[in-house]
């Protein structure tokens, strides 16, 4: 989510935007509030954390690009189709573009000799994204020690903590859901996870399961076993709402992601129940792809993935500007919580 998106939804300029967000220069009340409402209405939350200070070119700066290296399973196409990445990748180039550095992205294909010597001399960098994988070539490691490199967006990709890290911090994101529908009155709440298999969801899980049994307050787990294993997202969440409906009256949940909650909401009102008049709802990653499609937009948790990427780069930067400083930094992006919209007073 950036400020063109609030730009054009309220039909106003980035200027005008900007201006309403940094309070500086003078603004009519009539485009001011066009402004709040497309904030609210599409849960914009501004960046409390403004550019640092651009890179200067020197000697270390031969290329004016940097590569993004995924060490995930999916091509760059697949990437900018997912939940999160966009906004991670856009912080990025965003930042990039301010030091007039291009960016490259691409996937890691296991290939050592037709990888390396083609990139070695053509970038002054690289971001990794994902995990290291332990069959990773020692030649291949070597490389990324030899050059600036960060890793970002998961805090379990390099656990022997050989570059630096900058990532969204996943530890509290189950206790903020938790709090959330505990301040507003729920006292039987669910977890919904629709991949088990997923490191950073289950641990959201756990911590709302943790939150809510210190709170003495009781909380199911859905999808943590086999119940929800096989089919697509929407078949996933189709068993996930059988169970809801079968269970003890529930009055809150938490989706640990967005997708996954307009799933769930679309198959708990194909049985009757609306969310956010029947029972309240919060998801994760604030994903106006999403969330922007359900008729009371709920509460959501945002990653600051666009921070996400802007913190990677300024310490890419600093790494380049310091080859020679043998520490290593571990920078958490704190999420915040986005209220719902348009939300109704769940029925008791």
């Amino acid at each position: 989510m950036s400020i063109y998106a609030v730009a054009r939804d309220a039909g106003v300029s980035t200027a005008t935007v900007s201006r309403f967000i940094n309070k500086t220069g003078r603004l009519s009340k009539d485009k001011a509030k066009k402004v709040l409402k497309a904030m609210n209405r599409l849960g914009y939350v501004p960046s409390e954390v403004r550019p640092g200070p651009k890179l200067r070119r020197h000697n270390l700066v031969r290329h004016g690009r940097i590569l993004m290296l995924s060490l995930l399973p999916y091509d760059p196409f697949d990437l900018y189709r997912m939940p999160t990445f966009p906004a991670l990748i856009g912080g990025i180039q965003k930042a990039l573009a301010e030091s007039n550095f291009g960016l490259m992205v691409t996937q890691w294909q296991g290939d050592y000799e037709s990888f390396v010597p083609n990139i070695r001399n053509s970038v002054d960098g690289v971001i990794l994204i994902g995990n290291l994988p332990p069959s990773a070539p020692v030649k291949l490691i070597d490389f990324l020690l030899a050059v600036p490199t960060v890793l970002t967006f998961k805090s379990e990709s390099d656990p022997d903590g050989r570059f630096d890290h900058v990532y969204y911090d996943n530890r509290f994101i189950g206790e903020m859901a938790f709090r959330y529908l505990s301040g507003a009155g729920c006292r039987n709440t669910a977890v919904v996870v629709h991949n088990k298999g997923h490191v950073s969801l289950m641990q959201r899980m756990e911590n709302f399961l943790g939150t809510a049994a210190d709170e003495g307050m009781k909380a199911t787990a859905i999808g943590a076993d086999a119940e929800l294993d096989g089919g697509s997202l929407f078949e996933r969440m189709d068993k996930a709402a059988d169970i809801i409906v079968g269970m003890s009256k529930v009055d809150g949940i938490f989706v640990t992601s967005d997708d996954a909650l307009l799933a769930l909401s679309n198959c708990l009102k194909a049985r009757g129940i609306e969310p956010e008049r029947d029972i309240r709802t919060i998801g994760c990653n604030n994903d106006n792809n999403f969330l922007g499609q359900l008729k009371h937009r709920p509460a959501t948790i945002d990653l600051k993935l666009e921070e996400v990427g802007r913190k990677t780069v300024e310490q890419l930067f600093s790494r380049m500007k310091n080859p020679g400083d043998e520490s290593r930094m571990d920078i958490f992006v704190k999420p915040v919580m986005v209220p719902a919209l348009g939300k109704k007073k769940v029925k008791s």
